[in-house]
């Protein structure tokens, strides 16, 4: 099974709808990938998700939290060395990547993105990892 840390952005552009609903469709109901979470990542989620610019319903941000807490791969990343200067809170998901073994990381973050790949593991954009899922289902 893949191993995926998807960055914020794509949790939050997944409760809005689009194509990273898709992504998370294919998370929480078909389990499609394993996701993987650090404790700041999953502070992170929440205190974005509970933003209140976005207007989530409480019942649908508790009901993603508590898919997470209780389904994901949850790690305690190693510091890693600074890779992304422009923005530094950005290398806690390349950590979580790396501590988990992940496959991909799914981001739309320009500073994850340009990238490309670290370490091994493909940073890729909603519509790409949707492409991945596909090839892999077929």
């Amino acid at each position: 099974m893949l191993r995926v840390v998807l960055d914020t952005n794509t949790v939050v552009s997944g409760a809005i709808g689009g194509v990273s609903a898709r992504i998370i469709y294919l998370l929480t109901k078909e389990k499609a990938f394993q996701v993987i979470v650090s404790y700041d990542i999953m502070q992170e989620y929440e205190e974005v998700l509970c933003r209140p610019h976005f207007g989530f319903q409480t019942k649908l941000v508790t009901a993603l939290l508590d898919f997470f807490k209780v389904n994901a791969l949850w790690v305690k990343p190693r510091g890693i060395t600074r890779v992304i200067a422009a923005d530094p809170d950005d290398d806690k998901f390349l950590a979580a990547a790396i501590e988990g073994c992940a496959n991909y990381i799914v981001s739309g973050d320009k500073h994850l993105l340009s990238l490309g790949s670290f370490e091994g593991i493909h940073i890729l954009n909603s519509s790409q990892f949707l492409q991945v899922i596909r090839t892999t289902e077929s």
